[in-house]
């Protein structure tokens, strides 16, 4: 966590540095090789979530883990081939956005960088699988100093070409530790029989975090494809802060998951319980708190960067959208822990429709500003997280009325100072951003000196991570 923390800081301000050299233009074009990267990160067909969860339900039983991790590197393989046929695709004139922007080479290089991530995707799954850290920090800290030498080595439209060359070493070194460290076994025989269990599974798991990760996607891809390549660069910068402060939590996500996973496949329905009620109560609402302190920031940074400044309304409302995915959390790893991926993945499929027809139908036929395509991200992670709350609860045996199911999915005090966040968004004043964490702050003070004690315990005790 403490390496994650230090990466967050450092690629907060190396990416800001990042886009004040580039100015608008050149960031949108960088933030689309980048959305090329992200399309090969979902196209891995849930193969390495897949073989995550089936390593830990047979963690007692190491031949057969070890079969599963041999059985994945053979078909992420063969998925990896996917990069080439991209960029052949490419070479014969294919893909106009790519085109129109005469990006030349260096969308090859991203396709060298998406081959290389078929392979790190599998092992940052097994890595974790196995509570091996080290080299999972390894992965997610050396991409900011290889950015930080390339913003150091290179100036004006060259920056971006840098950027791509940062992105192939960094997948290329990340590739060779996850090899070498030591955590890789190739001790374990391909299977038949576990490559269709792999994929059975990963299928839905696949539709599940592609699905739900495409919802992202496309609204970017949108965005990119129906407004101009300036407003394409301040919708990724907008949406850069908002994940940079989403992602200052996802370091404890990343530690407890294979825990979480592991907890959830108790047969104890009170266990399960208890461990939902203490993720949800510290995660969730830690995060809502710790989104609505740093929108007070926001105006501060953007005085800072004037070629941004027409953006805090489209910071604010990204950074709203990133706060409804946490919504969910602990429900849906419980789900997976407990082999109902089908319906997950049946929900982000649709969750992913639902954002595809109402952000074409604000951009068609509404002619919305890009500030306010999110909604229709907004209105899909609404729907995830009601609908998996709501299967959550019923496999608990839990009231599913649409109350219960609505409070315990985003509860009054949550709701009340995001709805307050929309409207001062929409404003766009930024005198008032601070009012929603005042707010938040009043509604949860129970809450939040649960989490003052859970955050205490931690720092006296580091074992109770493993709840």
């Amino acid at each position: 966590m403490s390496t994650r923390y230090v990466t967050y800081i450092l690629a907060f301000f190396v990416n800001m540095y990042i886009a004040t050299k580039m100015g608008p233009e050149n960031y949108g074009i960088w933030s689309f090789l980048l959305l090329v990267f992200h399309y090969f990160m979902f196209a891995d067909l849930g193969v390495p979530y897949s073989v995550q969860v089936f390593m830990v339900q047979n963690k007692e039983n190491n031949r057969v883990a070890v079969n599963y991790e041999k059985t994945g590197l053979w078909m992420t393989g063969f998925l990896a081939l996917s990069c080439l046929f991209v960029a052949f695709y490419y070479s014969i004139g294919g893909i106009n956005k790519a085109q129109e922007l005469n990006v030349g080479w260096l969308f090859y290089g991203m396709c060298i960088c998406g081959f290389l991530n078929f392979f790190n995707m599998l092992y940052d799954r097994i890595y974790r699988a196995k509570n091996r850290l080290f080299e999972l920090a390894f992965k997610q800290t050396s991409v900011v100093f290889f950015m930080a030498l390339a913003v150091m080595s290179f100036e004006g439209a060259d920056l971006v070409a840098g950027m791509v060359w940062s992105y192939i070493v960094w997948c290329l070194a990340s590739f060779l530790v996850y090899i070498f460290r030591g955590g890789a076994d190739f001790s374990g025989n391909y299977s038949l029989e576990y490559a269709k269990q792999v994929l059975k599974k990963g299928i839905y798991l696949f539709f599940f975090n592609a699905g739900f990760s495409f919802i992202l996607i496309t609204t970017r891809t949108l965005i990119g494809t129906h407004y101009s390549i300036e407003a394409f660069g301040l919708f990724s910068f907008a949406f850069f802060l908002g994940h940079s402060v989403y992602n200052c939590l996802l370091a404890f996500s990343t530690v407890i998951v294979t825990k979480l996973l592991h907890r959830f496949h108790s047969s104890d329905r009170d266990v399960i319980l208890s461990t939902l009620s203490i993720v949800r109560a510290n995660y969730v609402t830690l995060f809502h708190g710790v989104l609505y302190l740093a929108m007070i920031a926001f105006p501060i940074v953007l005085y800072f960067m004037p070629k941004y400044a027409s953006s805090l309304e489209s910071m604010m409302l990204c950074t709203l959208m990133m706060l409804l995915y946490t919504n969910s959390f602990g429900y849906a790893s419980y789900l997976i822990a407990t082999d109902k991926e089908k319906k997950l993945a049946i929900l982000a499929i649709l969750s992913f429709v639902l954002n595809l027809v109402v952000a074409l139908f604000l951009i068609i036929v509404l002619h919305v500003k890009f500030e306010y395509v999110v909604f229709a991200t907004m209105l899909s992670y609404l729907f995830y997280t009601h609908m998996c709350t709501y299967y959550a609860r019923q496999s608990l045996g839990l009231s599913t009325s649409f109350p219960k199911v609505l409070l315990d999915g985003f509860p009054v005090g949550l709701l009340v100072p995001f709805v307050l966040a929309v409207v001062i968004a929409l404003k766009g004043n930024q005198f008032l951003v601070a009012v929603p964490f005042f707010v938040f702050f009043i509604m949860n003070t129970k809450a939040l000196k649960s989490i003052y004690k859970t955050s205490k315990k931690l720092l006296v005790n580091p074992n109770l991570i493993d709840i």
